[in-house]
Parts: structure tokens; sequence; C-alpha cells
């Protein structure tokens, strides 16, 4: 009786050991719902975003000066709501909105496409965005004139960063480099990092990402973190790899299309990919 006792008893444990085992196996992929969800990085302290201005531009301070006034007199929140409005087509060009004609000073200013922050009208015609009105209130405020080059990121903000009277904008994540390299205004909006991909996913760590193509924007917050987790944290060794997008529009279009499984994104363009492909 005590064999047979110690049998059953070996049978149990090695049962729930088994259970517990395949517990730890992966399940295979999750059925997708169809409905495209951004969920926050855990882990992640919130991203700051300002405006930069040049440290060679002559009257580099009056800029900051002007750009801090507006920041304060301005409402936010209603000025991001009306951007992150998906249903109106962004070609309009503010300028018109305002008479420059007797300036005397033109400023450069240095931007890429990440929406909400900086829309790009059809072939160049115009540009817009949360930081673009703030930019021609402040050139309203200063009388001078905006002319603006919309390039891939790391151009814009090496253009901006060798040049004279020149501003970088486009949502710009304030970190240690950033003040190193440009004179910066207050912070006018935060947030997290977040995770797009299917409701039935629910993903909000790095680490539950891996072995999946992680679709990122260039020089942006996820790149970095991304980076971080596959070359020496959580990500490390686990399959998981990058594509990189230049704008909003392409990292949007590559996951509708499954050229990559997952996006990390800032959590306004991360809003605007949810709302544009719910």
């Amino acid at each position: 009786m005590k064999v047979k006792k110690y049998v059953l008893i070996i049978a149990a444990v090695i049962a729930l050991a088994a259970a517990a085992l395949s517990s730890c196996q992966p399940s295979g992929p999750v059925a997708k719902s169809g409905k495209i969800v951004a969920k926050n990085v855990e882990g992640l302290e919130k991203t700051q975003y300002v405006i930069c201005v040049g440290k060679n531009a002559p009257k580099g301070q009056e800029l900051i000066a002007s750009l801090n006034k507006v920041i304060k007199a301005t409402d936010m929140k209603a000025l991001t709501d009306n951007y992150l409005d998906t249903t109106v087509r962004r070609i309009d060009d503010p300028a018109e909105k305002y008479d420059l004609s007797g300036a005397d000073t033109t400023i450069d200013v240095y931007t890429t496409v990440i929406e909400p922050y900086q829309f790009s009208g059809a072939y160049g015609n115009g540009v817009d965005g949360i930081d673009v009105i703030l930019l021609f209130d402040m050139a309203h405020d200063l009388n001078v004139k905006l002319t603006f080059h919309d390039e891939l990121f790391q151009s814009a903000y090496s253009g901006a960063k060798a040049g004279g009277n020149t501003i970088l904008a486009a949502g710009i994540a304030l970190t240690d480099q950033v003040k190193q390299d440009f004179l910066v205004t207050d912070v006018y909006s935060e947030g997290y990092q977040q995770i797009v991909s299917d409701q039935n996913e629910g993903f909000t760590k790095l680490s539950q990402l891996k072995g999946l193509k992680i679709g990122v924007l260039d020089g942006r917050p996820g790149y970095d973190a991304v980076k971080k987790a596959i070359e020496s944290g959580e990500l490390k060794g686990t399959g998981a790899e990058m594509v990189v997008y230049n704008t909003d529009a392409e990292a949007g279009f590559g996951y509708k299309n499954e050229m990559c499984d997952v996006l990390v994104l800032d959590e306004l363009s991360a809003t605007m990919i949810v709302k544009r492909w719910k």
C-alpha cells in the first residue's frame, strides 16, 4: 500500500510539473480582433516635448522668450484636440492667416512629418500642425518670416543645429543631448511611449515583443527604447528586430500591411494611427 501511495504522489508531482512547464511555453499567435489599440509601455517615463532654437541664432533668447509666451497663452488641450481630428485633411497653409509682409528677418524652420505636431500638404504645399501654429504665433509676435524645410528627422536635426537663425520643431523629445545641442523652450506637451497592436494582444511591455518585428520612427524615443532593449535589455537574443520608418504615415501603412507586427510610438502619434486605422 505504501508503494502504491508513493507512486500516486510521484505521478501527481510529475503532472504538476508538466502543467507548470506547459504554462511557460508559447501558446501560439493570438487570434486578432481586427481592432487596433495603443497602450502605454510599462517601465518608461513620460516624454516631454519642446521646440528647439539653434545656439547660433543671433536672437536666440528672444525667440525662446516669445515661444514661451505663446506656449503659456495657448490652450494646448484645445489645440491638440483639433489636430487629433482625423476627419480634417491638413493641406492648408497657416501662413495665410498672418500678415508678415513687413518682416525683415527670416527664420529657417527644420521639421519632419511627426503627426499631429506637423503635417505636410500634398506635394509640399503648406505645412500645419501643433508646432506650426505655435511658431506662427511667435512669428506674428516678433514680426519675422518663417521658411520651412521639411526633411527626414536626422537631416532636420543636423540642419537646425548647424544653421544661424534656425528652429527645430516636430514634437522634439527633451533629452540631455537636445539640451546640449540647442536652446529649448518650456515643455508644451507630455505623453507616454505606446505600443500599437491588436486589441487581443494587449501588449504593455517591451519584454512581450520577443520575436516580433517592431516598427519605430527614426530618432524618436520609441526607437531608442526598442534599440536598447534589443541590444542589451529584455529583448536581447529573442529574435526581435526593429523596422524603422521615417514618418507616421509610413509606420501606419507598414503596420496595416503586416510589414511589422507592432509599433512603438509617441502617445499622440499612436493616437493618430489608432484613429486613422480604426
